[in-house]
């Protein structure tokens, strides 16, 4: 089996995790910030730590070396980096599993909300933005506001809300040349109100064996703004449940065409009438602790369980589509710019089940320019929607008491959250 795991996603758990996990014959292919040191386990063939690793175009050549004496026949991955990486190294060596030209869906937007609209799903309006008077058309036709990103971007960088006339021209200004065509692949879609909703789950053998909803109370685009993301999960009884789910299993088990088994990522709206309507999907393990957030409620290690089932072994568990009484929540925050003066070693609160520290004191940031800049995460539970809601107006009031910036002279060498 090849493995191919950003460092990121490795430093998430320390060696033991992986250690007990890994039950076939593999190889690792991760960053050169992974922890690996003391990763000691028989199934373990090599570890190839790569610099620029989300970048580095030496993945295929080593990777071409490697499969000439170990013949793989399994490729897996964690990440957004990695979709087409390994769909192209499966097709290079015929290794089953998806190929580029289906990979393509789940990072081109507009090709993955073309598929949603064929099988019947809703999604916003669209289009492409090769040049400025694209842009400029849209909007005469829909109106503001509208929302602009990467057609194949990741944690929401890139990604902007116009609201205003001087909006769009301060856009126009820096995302096009002077000749007004488009310096990168973007897109432009209305922009949906109402909530917004993150299912992350797992597909075993085709069928989905845990959909985990949470509703953003802070979404993305805040955290770019310097907010924490905050998402809770629905209960049973939540009247949006019923809709995603069916939503959910729709686009995942028959329009796009997801593999046998894996994680994925999936973002919708709800608007006001109650229609459910694409934001966008990743096969991938959600980031910032959502993996422990969906444990912390389901008992449900879904990155495990994922990894068992690429493993060969069978995996018979209940499906989760429906939560008990128990629910979880999820906080991660952002990075700032300045110094890092304060932040807590622990959490006072009984109902977290996690945090995870980043940031450490002293040290100098930049502004999150993506939702993987973290410098802290929490994850919490409590039984029934309202007391978690509380418990996250709690956690973050003590957030914002516990973690002190102060501003640093210009030109200071900074760091991107984690």
């Amino acid at each position: 089996m090849l493995l191919l795991i950003t460092a990121k996603v490795f430093n998430l758990y320390p060696v033991a995790y992986w250690e007990k996990r890994l039950r076939v014959q593999c190889v690792l292919v991760t960053g050169s910030s992974a922890n690996t040191q003391g990763l000691a386990s028989p199934y373990i063939d090599k570890i190839v730590r790569l610099k620029n690793y989300d970048t580095n175009e030496r993945l295929y050549e080593i990777v071409a070396l490697l499969h000439h004496e170990k013949k793989f026949t399994v490729v897996v991955s964690f990440s957004e980096t990695d979709v087409e990486r390994a769909a192209r190294i499966r097709e290079r060596f015929t290794i089953q599993g998806l190929k580029p030209h289906t990979a393509k869906l789940f990072r081109d937007k507009l090709l993955m909300k073309d598929a949603a609209r064929i099988g019947g799903l809703s999604t916003p309006d669209y289009t492409a933005l090769h040049a400025a008077q694209d842009l400029r058309e849209f909007i005469n036709l829909h109106g503001l506001p509208v929302v602009v990103k990467p057609i194949d971007g990741r944690g929401s960088a890139g990604v902007s809300v116009l609201r205003r006339n001087c909006d769009v021209r301060s856009f126009l200004r820096t995302s096009f040349e002077k000749n007004g065509a488009s310096s990168a692949r973007m897109s432009v879609e209305t922009f949906v109100d109402g909530h917004m909703y993150r299912i992350d789950g797992l597909v075993i053998d085709h069928r989905i064996a845990v959909c985990h909803i949470g509703r953003y109370l802070r979404d993305c685009l805040e955290f770019i703004d310097g907010k924490p993301i905050t998402t809770l999960e629905i209960p049973a009884t939540d009247s949006a449940r019923e809709a995603i789910v069916t939503f959910t299993r729709h686009l995942v088990e028959v329009v796009l065409p997801v593999p046998e088994n894996a994680l994925f990522h999936l973002q919708v709206f709800e608007r006001p009438t109650g229609e459910i309507v694409l934001c966008e999907i990743g096969l991938r393990l959600g980031g910032g602790a959502i993996n422990d957030e969906v444990a912390a409620s389901s008992g449900r290690d879904i990155l495990a369980l994922f990894l068992k089932r690429e493993s060969g072994e069978s995996v018979a568990i209940e499906p989760y589509l429906e939560p008990s009484e128990t629910l979880s929540g999820r906080i991660i925050v952002p990075a700032q710019s300045g110094r890092l003066d304060g932040i807590p070693s622990a959490c006072p609160f009984e109902a977290v089940t996690l945090m995870r520290r980043y940031g450490k004191r002293g040290q100098i940031c930049c502004a999150a320019a993506m939702t993987n800049a973290e410098i802290m995460s929490v994850v919490f539970v409590a039984k029934g929607y309202d007391k978690l809601h509380r418990t996250a107006n709690q956690i973050l009031r003590w957030v914002d008491q516990e973690i002190i910036w102060s501003k640093v002279k210009k030109g200071k060498k900074c760091a991107r959250g984690r």
